[in-house]
């Protein structure tokens, strides 16, 4: 049974508990702290390294079975 990509198992005894909408086209990202610039600075630089050496694309279709990235 394909489980629908708009819920998330919770810890409430196993249950699947739906978590809403989705709220953006992007199907990945990453939580840092506001003001946090070096940070955001670091996971940009490295994801522009990851997907122009194909690292993104790789880890994608190995983790997720397709292609994730934004487009």
């Amino acid at each position: 049974m394909k489980r629908n990509p708009y819920e998330m198992k919770g810890s409430a005894h196993g249950k699947t508990l739906k978590v809403g909408q989705r709220l953006t086209t992007e199907r990945v990202g990453f939580a840092i702290q506001k003001g946090n610039a070096s940070l955001t600075g670091a996971v940009n630089a490295q994801m522009k390294k990851m997907t122009e050496d194909g690292t993104y694309l790789k880890l994608s279709q190995k983790y997720f079975g397709r292609d994730v990235r934004c487009k």
